[in-house]
């Protein structure tokens, strides 16, 4: 691997970051930012200390005078071919941004130089764009990013690498926060502060990395940022893979229990699409949650029955519930939804079911994470909301009275998390801590009720390893006429992220207007868990593109049985029961 190198230069105080061999530099900052909400932070020139200075690294601390904090300090230490920089302050005050490599000294904006013509992202968004231009605006947030059209999954891993494209040698930026560190709610790069927003000359950015608190953060007394790690990588796949390598290694995210039960790895139908399409062949698009009901269920899945595709693992999607904040069945469409759940047992399937996170509906607004008094999302720190959270969870998956025996959790619409200024959790938690609280409440409480729920989420943070067994690639929507390529960068991510985790395909039949299929299919094969959304219509809808439904054809019905069949057959070669006391297998190591 190529080697990162990294010098100060006090006169033009940077660290100038390069690779040996490449063309690539990196020159950063010794400036960085600490703002509150009303206020910008400015400095005054620090002393550079150098505290060791040898063959195998060097360690240096930069001294500033702070306008908003009592004392404050910039630590570098380069040792093992990478570059760990964080802030130590001390004051009291809550942060709105931490803004590294840039920063207002001496009344004068500084920032960084950059010697590289890309920067990729390891978030996927609907926008399908991993590149951007190094004077761009681009982030991974816990929620959903108006700018890139939306997070394709909940939150990817924290980092971004820089370098150019078609050449080797990248320099890969990451973050190591500790548990509770993650209060942030979005870390970007090239995010403008004032100061900076001020230059005439608008095609130069900072090239700077920002967490953005919202506010959210508390300093009480002395106060540590978390630590960002700059090092080299062959290409931006390679500096992902070390990066995630490296969260685990260091205990920057905790290891998933390693067991899983054999059954998780059985093919997948979801009922939405199929819900799609009959409403869509009724001309009713309100009518999507109309469509899931039992006797549609059991059609769908004896048209497949008789088409011989295997399924093993039934999704309940939106709406098998009354309304979507209890979860309670709804009477109308399964009269009986227990009596349904264990007929759907008895023929061999496996029942997920679909709910839809932050729902406040039912509970009271003092459960709420609020703002300015008005509830805005369930609180997964709220004593009494955990507490009906955990009640709930075991209604869905108990096996006693009154209880559902489903057999696990399909997690939606977490990337709805809201942001801005003014929110108040009843834990102090926020960004991405409060996601992280949100998905461990629901896991834990699913395992509680049964040692092998699977608990299924669309998140690629490494910090949310221990509270998800599978990852879905999510709506597959893109700029292109066809997902291969959202789909391919997806499951890249996730293999780095959360190598534990199975992944759902998450039927990508719908999203693409070419004819395909086949192609998909094999795609999909390859990626993990083959997942089915359509049992007998085909809706392709594009904007600008004259829509189609029509039935599956005989040839589509053998692709489908040849994609899931080699997996069902693994499954049951090693059935349920030969797996262990309770049905679970090792996973792969991290």
């Amino acid at each position: 691997m190529t080697a990162l190198t990294a010098t100060i230069n006090k006169k033009f105080r940077q660290v100038r970051l390069g690779i040996q061999g490449s063309p690539v530099y990196y020159w950063i900052s010794l400036a960085s930012a600490v703002d509150r909400a009303a206020r910008e932070e400015e400095c005054q020139t620090g002393g550079i200390r150098i505290a060791r200075n040898g063959r195998d690294g060097w360690e240096a601390e930069v001294a500033w005078k702070s306008s908003l904090w009592k004392s404050k300090k910039h630590c570098y230490r380069f040792e093992k071919n990478c570059l760990t920089h964080w802030i130590e302050l001390e004051g009291h005050g809550r942060i709105s941004q931490v803004t590294f490599f840039s920063g207002t000294v001496n009344g004068a904006e500084e920032a960084c130089v950059p010697g590289f013509g890309s920067v990729y992202t390891a978030a996927p968004n609907f926008l399908d764009k991993p590149w951007s231009h190094p004077s761009e605006y681009t982030a991974n947030s816990a929620g959903n990013l108006t700018p890139l059209w939306g997070s394709a999954l909940n939150g990817g891993p924290l980092m971004f690498a820089v370098g150019e494209q078609g050449l080797s040698g990248w320099i890969g930026i990451g973050l190591l926060a500790r548990p509770g560190q993650y209060g942030f709610h979005t870390m970007a790069f090239n995010q403008k502060r004032r100061h900076a927003l001020n230059t005439p000359d608008h095609i130069v950015g900072t090239q700077a990395i920002t967490l953005d608190y919202l506010g959210s953060e508390a300093v009480k007394g002395r106060w540590v940022s978390p630590k960002l790690m700059l090092f080299s990588g062959r290409d931006a796949a390679d500096c992902l893979r070390r990066y995630c390598r490296s969260v685990y290694a260091g205990g920057y995210a905790s290891k998933p229990v390693s067991r899983r039960a054999a059954w998780w790895q059985r093919p997948i139908f979801c009922t939405w699409h199929e819900q799609v399409a009959l409403a869509a062949r009724r001309r009713g698009a309100a009518g999507y949650f109309d469509q899931l009901n039992g006797r549609n269920v059991r059609r769908w899945l004896a048209r497949l029955d008789r088409k011989g595709v295997p399924i093993g693992t039934v999704i309940l999607d939106a709406l098998w519930q009354k309304d979507d904040g209890r979860n309670e069945a709804d009477p109308f469409k399964f009269p009986d939804f227990r009596g349904f759940v264990e007929e759907l047992h008895a023929r061999n399937y496996r029942v997920l079911l679909w709910i839809k996170a932050w729902e406040t509906k039912g509970i009271p607004a003092a459960w709420c994470v609020t703002r300015g008094g008005k509830p805005v999302m369930a609180d997964p720190t709220h004593i009494e909301y955990r507490g009906y959270a955990e009640q709930m969870v075991r209604r869905l998956l108990g096996h006693g009275p009154g209880c559902y025996h489903a057999d696990g959790l399909k997690i939606d619409g977490t990337n709805v998390l809201p942001s801005g200024k003014g929110l108040k959790s009843k834990g102090e938690r926020y960004g991405f801590e409060l996601l992280h609280a949100y998905f461990k409440l629901m896991y834990d409480a699913a395992k509680s009720a049964r040692s092998d729920a699977l608990v299924s989420v669309f998140t690629a943070n490494p910090y949310m390893a221990d509270c998800c067994d599978m990852v879905r690639l999510g709506d597959l929507y893109t700029f292109r006429g066809d997902p291969i390529h959202t789909m391919r960068w997806r499951a890249a991510t996730y293999r780095a992220a959360l190598p534990h985790a199975l992944i759902d395909t998450d039927g990508a039949l719908h999203f693409s207007v070419r004819e395909d299929t086949e192609q998909l299919l094999a795609e999909q094969a390859q990626l993990g868990v083959p997942s089915l959304y359509q049992a007998d219509y085909l809706v392709k809808s594009r904007p600008f593109v004259k829509p189609a439904i029509r039935r599956l054809t005989q040839a589509e019905y053998c692709l489908l049985r040849r994609f899931c069949g080699g997996r069902m057959q693994t499954a049951r070669r090693r059935p349920f029961s030969a797996s262990g006391p309770d049905g679970l297998l090792p996973l792969p190591r991290i």
